[in-house]
């Protein structure tokens, strides 16, 4: 049966039949000029033009001089509403709902340092651009039009699939609004940064815009601007932040942080390690001592190592008394900061640091001691190089000390501090003092001084021998003079005869 045949035989059939089919029809062209005059009215309101039937339907023209087209999606009713950019907006950035799946699937996305937006928002595309364009106000934007509103960002347009046509001239103007929001051109880009940097209600995204302004626009007005304008700030990280980058100019910001005891001791240690890069030492110097009568609670490893930099010989003297209560890994920071201080007073502090237990921190100050050891430290490194109490990487640390000591101390003359290499332990180092080895350093290995290290009364502290006194000299008359005559015999010598 033929098409022909089959309406003949449904025209012939039951009335029942062609009443259905009858007020069907006349139901569908109802619903079509019901649907039609509600994009008429939708177009009219926001001047697009109307085109087509049933599913080949479409509004389409420019609103706030986008791009915008809307027309059927699917067979249930749906529709979808198209912004293009136009080129204004960047085709890389990718904006849309974030959930469980994407979170898991897609991978980290770009934060801007809203931790609620960076919850809800799934961010892909350049990062740079990204934060230049988020502004506050945008953020609500996005919330409203993207994450709640079903919308999404990619390809240089905005799309959005919805089921009723209701509220379309306001869902189209909103999307619009957002596209004039998410344009930029390149040369805009650090102005709007720093426009970030300087007026988001956020401290976090003020931050963050800022670090991309160092790492993207370090050479830019607007950054140094940005970041000088951080100076005024109240929150202490906002202010350490452009401080930190200004460097000299920076200094009295950095400073005020460092002692005011209501700012964190984050924000304190960091802000005391910019301090001591940028200040000249008579600056840093009285800070330091000013920390040090009175070290605020968890900032003695930031200011062990800033006396470690500095290497101030009477500050150096007064960390002593603080090393048992450092960390190992302040400890070895100390340790290798002091071995290229070029000042005295460091021989001290290593001496407390050879006592630690961290093989790390022993070792560090040994070879530290290779450049500034005196004497005084040779014992304490001899004693690394015996027994089980410490690993092989220390005791070649010490010995390399010792031979360090002993090229600096020594010379070509008499009196040498020298490494003797016995069969035993003992006697491992001794000062030579020429052919007579009296008064010279040495490592004695008799009766209970094992090892230990002693000077002879005949030699000063250097390990040279005092010059013999001069002998005196003789008279005429002395029988030891040469011209000695003998005297005539006098009458009281027992000897002579009468």
């Amino acid at each position: 049966m033929n098409g022909t045949e089959t309406i003949y035989s449904l025209m012939s059939g039951s009335p029942t039949i062609l009443a259905i089919l009858f007020f069907g029809a006349i139901i569908a062209v109802l619903v079509e000029m019901h649907t039609r005059e509600k994009w008429k009215e939708a177009g009219q309101e926001l001047g697009l033009s109307l085109s087509g039937v049933l599913m080949f339907r479409q509004l389409h023209g420019e609103v706030d001089t986008f791009p915008v087209s809307i027309r059927p999606k699917g067979k249930h009713g749906h529709f979808e509403i198209i912004i293009e950019g136009r080129g204004r907006m960047s085709r890389e950035l990718s904006l849309g709902a974030e959930n469980v799946f994407t979170r898991t699937v897609a991978g980290p996305d770009i934060q801007t340092g809203h931790p609620a937006f960076d919850y809800q928002a799934r961010i892909h595309g350049d990062s740079v651009e990204a934060l230049a364009l988020l502004d506050h106000t945008t953020r609500q934007h996005v919330v409203r039009d993207i994450v709640e509103g079903g919308a999404r960002v990619g390809n240089g347009r905005i799309t959005l699939v919805k089921r009723k046509f209701e509220d379309v001239p306001q869902t189209v103007r909103r999307l619009a609004g957002l596209a004039w929001r998410l344009s930029i051109v390149p040369g805009e880009i650090a102005e709007r940064l720093a426009l970030n940097a300087t007026t988001d209600p956020l401290p976090s995204v003020r931050i963050r815009c800022l670090e991309v302004l160092r790492t993207s626009y370090g050479r830019h007005d607007a950054t140094r601007d940005a970041h000088r304008a951080a100076l005024g700030a109240e929150h202490p990280n906002l202010r350490l932040a452009g401080a930190a980058f200004l460097g000299e100019d920076g200094l009295p910001a950095l400073q005020e942080l460092l002692l005011d005891e209501n700012v964190d001791t984050d924000v304190r240690q960091r802000a005391l390690r910019h301090f001591l890069d940028h200040a000249p030492a008579g600056e840093a110097v009285p800070v330091l001592q000013q920390l040090l009568d009175a070290p605020p609670a968890g900032m003695l490893p930031a200011i062990v190592r800033g006396l470690g930099r500095q290497a101030v010989p009477e500050l150096l003297a007064r960390t002593v008394d603080t090393i048992d209560r450092l960390d190992d890994e302040t400890a070895l920071d100390l340790a290798v900061m002091l071995e290229t201080a070029a000042e005295d007073g460091a021989e001290p502090v290593l001496l407390r640091l050879l006592e630690r237990e961290a093989d790390a921190v022993r070792a560090a100050a040994a070879q530290a001691l290779a450049r500034h050891g005196t004497i005084r430290a040779v014992e304490p490194l001899l004693a690394l190089t015996r027994g089980l109490r410490s690993s092989g990487r220390v005791k070649v640390a010490a010995q390399e000390a010792i031979r360090q000591i002993q090229s600096r101390l020594g010379d070509v003359e008499a009196g040498r501090l020298s490494l003797v290499t016995p069969a035993g332990e003992e006697g491992a180092l001794s000062l030579a003092g020429g052919e007579d080895p009296a008064g010279a350093l040495s490592l004695s290995s008799e009766g209970d001084s094992d090892g230990a290290l002693s000077l002879s009364d005949e030699a000063d502290a250097t390990g040279a021998r005092p010059p013999e006194p001069p002998e005196p000299e003789t008279s005429a008359s002395s029988p030891l003079h040469p011209n000695h005559k003998p005297d005539s015999l006098r009458a009281d010598d027992p000897n002579s005869v009468q």
